[in-house]
């Protein structure tokens, strides 16, 4: 069912909080890092490189993101082993043009580097976005059905995600920070169904002077009783700028 194949594309296994304090956000990067579950570095963002590894050191997630100087995004690009994913994105006009998994897939951008379709062999999604400009709600076309809502905190930090199907709250993630002004990538962040959580997440991190990530452990739990499983992961990012 097409439908519940864009559920599974909105929930992403690990949501990743933005950075906020200290510099504003550009939302054409923080929508993209909601979209394929990456973390959004604050400030006028040339490159960012990102990278993922095990404790024994071996890479399984890598990710390079490419801004022009208005701000809008020029190519990304994702290799996940984890989650057997490889994303080539680049820009062409007034869209980001390319693969997932080698198949074809397209984003329509507004006049502010917004995406506003998605279109791949699933079908088609529309995004609406808060007066700032941070993604709103995802619908399933044709016929607009609702498939997730995103709420932000005081600081415009991810708070709350509501994943629908058939019309009705599946599952949601919560997220909640250790001091979002100073440290917005300390984190815990629970998804759950009916009550019950499926996957918890925690990350402490090191930053530098423009509060970017430089270095995080993170612990990912998944799973529940006998089929849990728990995972720990290091996380470098390197961010240039305009």
């Amino acid at each position: 069912m097409k439908l519940k194949g864009y559920f599974l594309l909105a929930m992403p296994l690990l949501f990743t909080p933005l950075s906020h304090a200290g510099t504003e956000r550009n939302p054409a990067i923080a929508n993209l890092a909601t979209m394929f579950d990456f973390n959004a570095p604050s400030g006028n963002v040339r490159e960012m490189h990102t990278v993922i590894k095990h404790p024994s050191g071996e890479i399984n997630y890598e990710n390079k993101l490419v801004v022009d100087s208005s701000g809008c995004i020029a190519s990304l690009d994702i290799r996940d082993s984890a989650q057997k994913k490889v994303l080539q994105l680049h820009r062409e006009g007034n869209a980001l043009i390319g693969t997932q998994n080698g198949k074809p897939l397209s984003l329509k951008l507004n006049d502010n580097c917004l995406v506003q379709k998605r279109k791949d062999e699933l079908g088609e999604v529309k995004y609406a976005y808060w007066p700032n400009g941070l993604l709103k709600d995802i619908f399933f076309m044709p016929g607009g059905q609702r498939i997730a809502h995103h709420e932000y905190n005081a600081s415009g930090l991810p708070q709350q995600v509501d994943f629908y199907l058939n019309g009705k709250v599946a599952s949601q993630t919560k997220v909640s920070y250790e001091d979002a002004e100073k440290r917005p990538f300390d984190y815990k962040l629970v998804t759950e169904t009916m009550g019950v959580a499926f996957l918890t997440a925690e990350s402490h991190c090191r930053y530098d002077e423009k509060l970017t990530p430089v270095a995080c452990d993170m612990t990912l739990v998944t799973g529940l009783g006998s089929t849990q499983q728990t995972q720990r992961q290091h996380v470098t990012t390197e961010v240039s700028y305009y």
